[in-house]
């Protein structure tokens, strides 16, 4: 199964309301590269990040055509492949979530 890399879906597994939508903030994480290949888990990547993350797009690509589920807890996204058991060394991997609590810069 392949996920369009422009896909930008973002799922409510929190139950936030609208409200705590409008207060927080989009931004891309750069999810990277994770090759380490023959390492045991080389198929999952934890990315920590600033803020709490409390919505995130469920599932990402790479231009590689690798696909990866997205889950997140606090202040770590996981990036799980989910077309293989390997390593991925492709650059460009990211994924969008949502932080209520990330610096705002404005850039209007």
């Amino acid at each position: 199964m392949r996920y369009p890399a422009s896909k930008q879906t973002v799922a409510n597994t929190t139950g936030a309301g609208v409200a705590e939508l409008a207060a927080c903030e989009k931004k891309l994480i750069r999810v990277g590269a994770n090759c380490v290949c023959g390492a045991p888990r080389s198929h999952v990547k934890t990315i920590p990040v600033s803020g709490t993350v409390v919505h995130c797009e469920p599932r990402t690509c790479n231009p590689s055509g690798d696909t990866f589920t997205i889950s997140f807890t606090g202040s770590s996204v996981t990036a799980t492949r989910e077309d293989a058991d390997g390593c991925w060394c492709n650059e460009e991997t990211a994924v969008r979530p949502y932080s209520n609590h990330w610096p705002h810069h404005r850039h209007d």
